[in-house]
This record gives structure tokens, C-alpha cells and sequence, in this order.
């Protein structure tokens, strides 16, 4: 039987072994399960194992490993509940979130099953019950694609639990969070991957929840933006007042002060 080794570990592959075939060589199983990006970019599209090498597979190794360490030792002041699963978790302090990605029926998930993201990187969270748009925001505070609205603290005006005594049963609930810079810009959090009838309304809450909060999170990013911007904007006026001051007093001349001008706007 014809082997080869895994460009990563080294170690051999059987011909009938789950590999991936990529650019200089193969990945074999272990490999793949630490290289978590590289599967779901593939799932997605977003690259070609073709044009894979051992230097991005690498890097993406190094970022996860870095990463599942941050897991491990995550402490949370909020978290996210619903009948002894945790679907997310909060830290205010440190600025960073992790998310559940899977649904294991039994046992507890593995680290490798979290995501975890700073809270400048999210970006947008939609709540999606039966395949529907319930929610969604970009914590503009406005609907988005037919979503309902978070009210100014965050809470949901609707949301997944809104006149939940007419939801008796559940097809599937999950949350999508769209975070940037990440290799996965959408997030998953399967809430409910089955129909059922029982806890309805406990996980639509939690649904809520956590939007609410991931909610809450952009507004915040957003507000600190819009300060930074605010505040360069008041010192780059200050500056400019104070070059005109010096052109008029003649300490320089009229074409420095609009040199000077372009280089502080920019342009």
C-alpha cells in the first residue's frame, strides 16, 4: 500500500487515510482537526488547496494554537446559558468574546470547538429561527434585512422570544455574528439543529441574549470610533489655527502654511 508523509508532523499516510492534498504535499487527519481555517476556508470557498503551502498552513497552526490557549484560559463575567450549555461568553475587561460553534449532543465541547474574537471585531449579529431573519443589526440601532430593532441599551424590541407563547416548537436557532479581520468572518452558534418542542422558549431567550449583548458591543466600538474621529478633528483644527497664527505673524510663509495644511487633512 503506497504511503506519503504529512508535510506537517511528518508522519505517514495511508493512501485510503483522510488527507488533504494541497500545494507541497499532504495534511494528514490530526493536522487537519488543528488547521480548523483551512477546512471551513475550503467549505467556503475562500481558498485553494491547490495554491496551499506548508508556510500559510503554518501560520494558521500557529494563530489557532495561540488562540485555544486564550480559550483554555478564558475567564468570563458574563455568560450565555441555556439548561447547563454555554453557547457564549463575555469578558468586558479584557474586550473578548468566545462562541460555541458546534452542538454536541453529549459531554462537554472542546476548546477547538470556540471561537474567540475582540469585541472591535464584530461587526454585525443576526438571529435566525426556521431559516427566517428575526434580528439583525449592524448596532446601528435599525433593522437589517427585514430583522427587528435593539432598543438604545441593547435589548431586542421583538427579537427571537417576542410573543413566544405562539412559538411551540423550534425547527432550527442559530446566531450569526460577521466579525473582520478573522479568517472566518461569520460565526456560527447552532442554538437548535433539530425540531423540538421542549425549552422553546429558554432558547429563544438565549438567542436574544446573546444578540443583545454582541449588540451592545458595537454600538460601544462604534461610539469609540466616532470619538477618535471627533477628537483628531478638534487637533487638527487647533494645529491649523495655530499655523495661520504663525503665517500671519510672518514666521512662515504662505506655501508652508498650505503644505502644512495638506499634510494634516491628509491631502
Amino acid at each position: 500500500m503506497k504511503t506519503s508523509n504529512c508535510i506537517v508532523c511528518n508522519q505517514p499516510i495511508s493512501i485510503f487515510g483522510v488527507h488533504i492534498d494541497c500545494k507541497d504535499g499532504s495534511i494528514c487527519t490530526n493536522c487537519i482537526k488543528k488547521n480548523k481555517y483551512v477546512l471551513i476556508s475550503q467549505y467556503n470557498k475562500s481558498i485553494n488547496f491547490a495554491d496551499l503551502d506548508l508556510e500559510t498552513i503554518s501560520k494558521y497552526s500557529a494563530r489557532r494554537e495561540a488562540e485555544l490557549n486564550e480559550i483554555t484560559n478564558f475567564k468570563a463575567d458574563l455568560e450565555v446559558s441555556s439548561y447547563a450549555k454555554t453557547y457564549a461568553k463575555f469578558n468586558d475587561k479584557e474586550q473578548k468574546a468566545i462562541f460555541l460553534t458546534t452542538s454536541p449532543l453529549f459531554g462537554k465541547p472542546t476548546n477547538n470547538e470556540w471561537e474567540i474574537v475582540n469585541y472591535n471585531q464584530i461587526c454585525r449579529v443576526d438571529v435566525i429561527r426556521d431559516n427566517n431573519i428575526v434580528t439583525s443589526s449592524d448596532g446601528a440601532g435599525k433593522a437589517l434585512a427585514g430583522g427587528l430593532l435593539f432598543g438604545a441599551t441593547g435589548a431586542l424590541i421583538g427579537g427571537a422570544s417576542a410573543k413566544k407563547t405562539s412559538v411551540h416548537s423550534l425547527k432550527n436557532l442559530k446566531v450569526n455574528i460577521t466579525v473582520s479581520d478573522y479568517p472566518t468572518p461569520l460565526i456560527t452558534i447552532p442554538i437548535v439543529t433539530s425540531e423540538t418542542r421542549s425549552f422553546v422558549d429558554n432558547y429563544l431567550s438565549t438567542a436574544d441574549n446573546i444578540a443583545a449583548k454582541c449588540n451592545l458591543i458595537i454600538q460601544k466600538s462604534q461610539e469609540e470610533s466616532n470619538q477618535k474621529e471627533e477628537s483628531a478633528s478638534s487637533i487638527n483644527i487647533n494645529e491649523l489655527k495655530e499655523l495661520k497664527a504663525l503665517m500671519d505673524e510672518g514666521i512662515i510663509t504662505e506655501e508652508e502654511f498650505t503644505a502644512k495644511k495638506k499634510k494634516i487633512l491628509g491631502i
